[in-house]
């Protein structure tokens, strides 16, 4: 049974994308009663606001797991300057150079990233893209709308297809 407490960062900047991706969340929780989530409401998306709220909901209770649909680079920092950069299961939903370093270290057990609105625009995309070209996908030349990546396949991205 998968249990356990996950906090989460929310910050509402008026874009559908971020609220989709909490309400996705919140809602797939529902099917493991076992973990404990609480959601904090962030005042805003600098570094400095996400570290007040780490560092009070971190001298509350540590949690298993953090997520955030933003700036999962400022909670690796937070992690790595408490020590907990191996002890906390962070997924980022976006990546920079410094989310990629994070994957490869282990403070960042995953990325996937989703774009639910773009999802026909990337299907549309494609479909021009087969009319005027060979079938067969070329290296590198693939739009994708949702990517996972983990360590292990990070390296071979091209060779996952």
């Amino acid at each position: 049974m998968k249990k356990g407490y996950i906090l989460t960062l929310s910050y509402d900047e008026g874009y559908e994308i971020s609220s989709m991706r909490m309400e996705g969340f919140h809602y797939k929780l529902k099917e493991y009663p076992e973990i404990e989530c609480h959601d904090v409401k962030l005042d805003g998306i600098s570094k400095s606001s996400y570290y007040d709220v780490l560092k009070q909901e971190f001298d509350r209770r540590v949690p298993v797991a953090v997520y955030a649909p933003y700036h999962v680079d400022y909670i690796g920092d937070f992690l790595k300057m408490r020590g907990l950069d191996q002890s906390v299961i962070i997924i980022s939903n976006g990546i920079n150079e410094k989310i990629e370093h994070y994957l490869f270290d282990g403070t960042i057990d995953g990325i996937v990233s989703a774009r639910p609105y773009f999802l026909g625009a990337v299907a549309a995309s494609n479909f021009f893209k087969y009319f005027y070209r060979k079938k067969e996908m070329l290296r590198g030349t693939i739009d994708v709308a949702c990517d996972i990546y983990i360590k292990e396949n990070y390296n071979r991205y091209d060779k996952i297809f």
